[in-house]
């Protein structure tokens, strides 16, 4: 980074669009400032150039590497991004709840703003919640596509709706409702999958999912597998894997079925 320059920024093209990067050094660490996504009649360059006129093109290794992971992420691939490069600081307290609470939601699943509201004890939050993820400075790395309306709309989207729709498509999201629907494998409603896993440590992981999603991603051996497949039910199987994303992570979680 150039010294007098407040902020640089590197521009990538992506299957949306170009997508911009704005980064600074702090304490000789760079740190990603916002992350600017194309959307119909905007492109992300024309929104650098309105809003940051003096940002300077430049770039380093792990700038590098984080846009070339967002295209990966956009072009379909299951990428999870860290946030100790990203200016949360930046963000007032409640937004960065906001963005903490939907950067858990897991690949395949979808919240809704008044969800998002209740589990962070503001039950009447949901527009404020939706103010917050329409501000998101760091779309893609913090998944704010992720969440919906109540009934089932798709809400707004900085790069727009097209957008939204077709990176919730390529998660497996093939339904809208405010219960959050998952499709890798099959969907289990939570008092079925409470009643059947009996783990209290399980328990108590799937609670702070259920408490965003209202959902869990299960991988079975026959993912063809629906809720009204009465004869194909993968609880005859001796044994089920759980697979959740939690802030990043993957865990894996096998639990014998009674």
């Amino acid at each position: 980074m150039q010294r007098g320059n407040p902020y640089c920024h590197i521009a990538h093209r992506t299957r949306f669009g170009t997508a911009v990067i704005l980064w600074e050094t702090r304490s000789d660490r760079p740190m990603v400032r916002q992350i600017l996504l194309s959307r119909p009649g905007l492109p992300a360059q024309t929104a650098l150039k309105d809003h940051f006129p003096d940002s300077v093109p430049s770039s380093c290794r792990l700038i590098d590497d984080l846009a070339g992971r967002i295209a990966a992420f956009l072009d379909g691939a299951d990428v999870r991004f860290a946030l100790e490069h990203v200016r949360m600081d930046l963000c007032p307290p409640f937004q960065q709840r906001v963005l903490l609470a939907e950067y858990g939601i897991p690949r395949g699943s979808v919240s809704t703003y008044r969800r998002i509201a209740a589990h962070l004890g503001v039950p009447k939050g949901a527009r404020a919640a939706g103010n917050a993820l329409a501000t998101n400075p760091f779309p893609i790395v913090i998944p704010c596509h992720r969440a919906i309306r109540s009934d089932g709309a798709l809400g707004g989207y900085q790069g727009g709706l097209v957008m939204k729709k077709a990176l919730l498509m390529q998660e497996g999201v093939t339904s809208m409702s405010g219960a959050g629907l998952c499709h890798r494998g099959s969907t289990i409603k939570k008092k079925e999958i409470f009643h059947r896993l009996r783990s209290s440590a399980l328990h108590s992981f799937l609670t702070s999912i259920f408490s965003l999603t209202g959902s869990v991603s299960l991988a079975i051996n026959n993912p063809t597998w629906s809720n009204n497949d009465e004869q194909n039910d993968p609880f005859e199987k001796q044994l089920v894997v759980v697979e959740l994303h939690r802030r990043g992570s993957l865990a894996a979680i096998r639990t014998s079925i009674d």
